[in-house]
């Protein structure tokens, strides 16, 4: 099994033959010999019940249980549909179970499961959050776009890699940490539909919530907008026991310049971003 470096932490993972991860965790993989998480996937043939665990949350994706020592989190497609595979969360490993199907469906399912177990280690490891966006890095500072999908965030960032000397650290879920007293966005390869991703870290400088429109428009907004904008987009831990991580991770990104940019597909609406933008980072 590889062990690979993300968000400061090694993952050694075995998954399924022909992983769509693969590509991109290659990117990621270190010569380091101990890993902090290992992470096993296994395909199965029936999804066992548990029938003594205590019930944590249920929700339209997924029910979550603690079983002894374990989190255990049954997954489906939709409410009411029957389960296609769970994960059993330890200390500092994990076994995904995924239910026998086709090679496309099990290898997407395996990519929709290990992209909570990710998340789930390092906020559990770090203080961290997990945000939807598209996140560049530029000039040393990291620059995250965020609004609801469909919106355009991928759009922009690409519109900033081809007008921008700059690179794209995540193209969908990007994983904030707070370290030495700064937030920094790691890469890592749950990066979307495009697999837009690459191994660095930058820390971040400014978040800019996007909003399709015929004029571009960049405006400054207060703490109490952002906060409704970022709720949406932020996930929460699984267990309760990293809120207290998290509700710190919510107010450490609310002390960060925050916009609202309203734009069309153009060159002139990265300008005018930029633009704004560099004035914040002379000023901090």
């Amino acid at each position: 099994m590889a062990i690979y470096r993300m968000a400061n932490l090694n993952f050694e993972l075995n998954l399924i033959k022909n992983s769509i991860l693969l590509p991109s965790l290659l990117k990621y993989e270190t010569k380091d010999s101990v890993a902090d998480i290992s992470i096993t996937v296994e395909i199965v043939k029936e999804i066992p019940l548990v029938t003594t665990a205590k019930v944590i949350n249920c929700t339209r994706f997924y029910d979550l249980f603690e079983e002894e020592d374990f989190l255990v989190q049954y997954q489906r497609k939709d409410k009411n549909e029957p389960y296609f595979g769970y994960i059993k969360y330890a200390q500092n490993y994990c076994k995904i179970y995924i239910l026998e199907d086709e090679l496309n469906v099990m290898q997407l399912n395996e990519y929709l499961l290990t992209q909570y177990v990710f998340p789930y280690y390092v906020m559990k490891l770090k203080t961290a959050i997990w945000m939807h966006g598209s996140s560049i890095k530029y000039n040393h500072s990291a620059y995250l776009f965020s609004a609801p999908s469909g919106t355009g965030k991928s759009t922009h960032a690409k519109l900033w890699k081809r007008y921008v000397d700059c690179e794209i650290i995540n193209d969908d879920k990007n994983i904030i940490i707070l370290e030495n007293e700064k937030l920094v966005i790691y890469g890592n390869p749950w990066s979307g539909k495009h697999h837009r991703d690459n191994n660095i870290s930058a820390p971040l400088k400014a978040i800019v919530f996007l909003s399709q429109a015929k004029e571009n428009a960049i405006k400054s907004i207060s703490p109490k907008e952002a906060i409704v904008k970022m709720l949406t987009q932020v996930i929460q831990p699984l267990a309760n026991k990293g809120l207290d991580n998290w509700s710190k991770m919510l107010d450490e990104l609310l002390k960060i310049p925050c916009f609202e940019l309203q734009c069309n597909i153009s060159q002139e609406a990265v300008k005018i971003a930029k633009d704004k933008l560099e004035v914040i980072k002379d000023e901090t």
